[in-house]
């Protein structure tokens, strides 16, 4: 093996070390994995993934793997699996399928751990939940990250419509390896990329060993499609216009940094700036990034440069207050 080599699969051990140790609590009834890396005395920093009830994806925290370790020098790192992801509970009733559900689980979690003057990173959908809970209770958010996001970009007629069920053969076909990876071919600029693979990888084990209360069968994906149809899918866009119409009557106060894969091909760089742009006119500190040759998930494919852009973004907020990141997270 190659220095270069033995280097990378050390360091994807140390990524694997970092999110090994799961932490478990109940919010409103819902029971939370969530993983808790980094000293207290440091700045928090809490991870919202994308992805959705279905949980073909396998969405959960779990894909903030090469970047919980890193970041957790410079940060205390909460990263959390959102409600009906991962390991934590699915709603109660079919009807709170919602994105209001979605937020209201993640503002209590704040709560719940007593987290206060965070900062809140949301990637793709989950960032439509960073920005909600930052408009909702910015008292709790110093800063916030958003990235790669058609869940809360501006409309745009050019965002691919189905993109992430064209690899099943129905409505209701069962996630496999197969489609997984077909998936992780789809939205990543390369995905041989070793950061992938290492994602890749735990969510096989994912897939392998679901929430016990969402066995991976036709019938559970079909009940879980249904109720996010009728539920969560019908409301999303009203719920984003809201979101926006708070942005534009002077509702973000939090310093925020949108950052977008260059390469992205479900919601393009240009809607990217759509959302900057939108946000710029309505709050004072608002900044634009552009990573180049990475997909939808630019913190996985090219984590190093992602943390320092990140880094350097939330440490000018920090200025001053006596408690912001210090040291390297590369």
């Amino acid at each position: 093996m190659s220095d270069a080599a033995a280097a990378g699969t050390e360091g994807e051990d140390d990524d694997a070390v970092a999110m090994s140790s799961p932490r478990f609590v109940v919010v409103d009834g819902v029971r939370t994995r969530y993983f808790d890396v980094g000293s207290p005395a440091l700045p928090t920093l809490v991870l919202i993934h994308g992805g959705d009830f279905d949980y073909r994806e396998v969405a959960s925290a779990t894909e903030w793997l090469p970047n919980v370790g890193p970041l957790s020098r410079q940060f205390r790192v909460i990263a959390f699996d959102k409600l009906g992801c991962g390991l934590t509970d699915s709603p109660a009733a079919a009807r709170d399928y919602t994105i209001a559900a979605v937020v209201a689980h993640a503002r209590r979690l704040l709560d719940v751990l007593g987290l206060t003057d965070v900062v809140l990173w949301g990637h793709s959908r989950g960032a439509l939940a960073a920005l909600r809970v930052a408009l909702e209770a910015p008292e709790l958010v110093r800063q916030l990250v958003l990235s790669d996001s058609n869940s809360v970009a501006p409309e745009d007629p050019s965002i691919p419509r189905g993109f992430y069920t064209r690899v099943y053969p129905s409505a209701d076909a069962v996630a496999t390896p197969q489609t997984l990876r077909e998936l992780f071919d789809a939205v990543s600029f390369d995905p041989r990329n070793r950061h992938v693979e290492a994602v890749y990888r735990r969510k096989l084990a994912e897939l392998e060993e679901p929430h016990p209360a969402r066995p991976m069968t036709s019938e559970s994906i079909a009940a879980m499609r249904a109720a996010k149809r009728e539920h969560f899918d019908s409301h999303l866009l009203d719920y984003k216009h809201q979101t926006l119409e708070m942005v534009r009557t002077g509702g973000l106060r939090a310093r925020t940094l949108v950052l977008w894969g260059f390469n992205d091909p479900t919601v393009s760089a240009r809607v990217g700036f759509d959302l900057y742009q939108r946000l710029a006119l309505y709050a004072s500190d608002v900044e634009f990034h552009l990573v180049n040759r990475v997909g939808h998930y630019p913190q996985t494919e090219d984590p190093a440069t992602v943390h320092r852009v990140v880094s350097s973004f939330l440490a000018a907020g920090f200025a001053g207050s006596g408690h912001g990141p210090e040291g390297s997270n590369q």
